[in-house]
């Protein structure tokens, strides 16, 4: 925290007041008392190097450097008035706290105290050539610490207070049952956003895991993105590809998740319901870029429109449906457990009689003479990307038929025989979102 003797000060906005989460860096130009004036949609973990530019004349505007680039802003102010150019003489301070599952950087590495403002270009070829110098004496930019990494397999929750279990007897996760050991951490933050969950990514995820130790790292969408902050779907849609990548660096495994039904209204005054239905398909149409897609929005008491307002699978939450309830959560976990258990994938089950479906099958190379049925898994708790195709190999002499649950269909039947010397594909399909419930359908082997 930098401060002044005028009643503003540099820092730091960790709280959803101003439209932030819990869990990353977002540097704002605000009053002593709190109140913001300049706010970045920034986020940021692990090690930068920033400049503050507050605004030198009244009619200027205030500007933030980080790392050689200016930051975006939720608002950009003025603090002309207060903390302009030579009345920047004040004693330089940096407080150290944690926040939920944030801690703060204990470290300063560096500090300047101009008493005249810089421009814009100074102030990056002064971050730039800083990170430098700082990057030859050792300081590793936009990582965290690798010290607690480990390296057995994890999962981990990146999620919202749904993944907490708000509201419910227990946190999802608790209830999944694990078909492969690994050590579960719930990072999961009521009132989170996509964009925290991408760039707290540093200072939780990756100070956790390891490369090479076969970890899985689950996103619990964007809930309170699209209802509180103001973003987009697009624009969440991009902090969970950011989040991504940064997963898939570490070489795990990553689960992104659609939206639930949810009550009341955000972004551009849209519901609930119009937005998580616009990001789902979004997220569906770029669903090979994550290692599985879990959609629990395909269960209609979970996703489909208007089911926030059921108070069997919801809870109320003030007028404002957001959180399942433990019936609600049911269908929740289901989509969850199959998700965990599914990502890694078996590249060929061989079998010779009646088989049921698991979530990590890919291609299943059946052989006998006799024919039976293959049982698959429910529509709606498959991945709704590549990873969730589905493919039979009949290499014996005998019918092999794909039998869906829960009256669900294959292309309209009640099944899908596979003859002999053929091959048959398939994966899960929603018709419509505002309905949900998940079918098969058949697709190119």
């Amino acid at each position: 925290m930098v401060g002044s003797q005028w009643g503003y000060s540099f820092g730091n906005q960790n709280d959803n007041s101003f439209a932030h989460g819990t869990d990353s860096y977002s540097p704002t130009i605000s009053f002593s008392n709190g109140s913001p004036n300049t706010v970045t949609y920034n986020r940021l973990s692990g090690n930068h190097c920033l400049e503050f530019l507050p605004a030198t004349t009244s009619g200027g505007l205030d500007h933030i450097i980080i790392d050689g680039v200016e930051a975006s802003y939720i608002n950009q102010g003025n603090g002309f008035q207060f903390l302009g150019g030579a009345q920047l003489t004040a004693t330089i301070t940096m407080s150290s706290n944690s926040i939920g599952t944030f801690t703060n950087p204990p470290e300063l590495f560096s500090v300047w105290n101009a008493v005249t403002g810089d421009s814009i270009a100074m102030a990056q070829a002064r971050t730039i050539a800083e990170m430098q110098r700082l990057s030859a004496a050792g300081v590793i930019f936009g990582q965290a610490s690798t010290t607690n990494q480990q390296n057995a397999a994890q999962c981990i929750v990146d999620g919202t207070s749904i993944d907490q279990g708000f509201e419910a007897s227990a946190t999802p996760i608790s209830l999944v049952t694990f078909t492969s050991p690994c050590t579960v951490t719930n990072f999961a933050v009521s009132g989170q956003s996509s964009a925290d969950m991408a760039g707290g990514f540093q200072d939780r995820a990756y100070r956790t895991v390891s490369i090479g130790s076969l970890s899985t790292i689950y996103n619990g969408g964007p809930t309170n993105s699209l209802v509180g902050l103001g973003e987009t779907p697009q624009e969440a849609l991009q902090d969970i590809l950011l989040w991504n990548r940064q997963a898939h660096l570490q070489g795990a495994k990553t689960i992104a998740s659609t939206m639930l039904s949810r009550g009341c209204t955000g972004t551009g005054g849209a519901t609930g319901d119009v937005l998580a239905q616009e990001f789902n398909a979004l997220l569906l149409a770029n669903g090979d870029q994550f290692d599985w897609v879990d959609n629990p929005a395909a269960f209609p008491q979970l996703g489909a429109t208007g089911a926030y307002s059921n108070t069997t699978y919801f809870n109320t939450d003030a007028g404002c449906p957001t959180h399942p309830t433990n019936a609600g959560q049911v269908f929740y976990v289901q989509s969850l457990q199959s998700a965990y258990n599914g990502v890694w994938g078996s590249p060929m089950t061989p079998i010779s009689a009646a088989y049921t479906q698991l979530p990590s099958d890919r291609l299943i190379v059946a052989s006998s003479t006799t024919a039976y049925a293959v049982t698959l898994i429910d529509a709606d708790t498959a991945s709704f990307n590549i990873a969730g195709k589905l493919c039979l190999s009949n290499i014996g002499t005998g019918v092999v038929t794909l039998t869906p649950v829960n009256s669900e269909t294959i292309n309209g039947a009640a099944n899908l025989a596979v003859a002999a010397s053929t091959t048959a594909c398939i994966r899960p399909f929603v018709a419509d979102a505002a309905t949900a419930g998940a079918n098969w359908v058949k697709v190119q082997p």
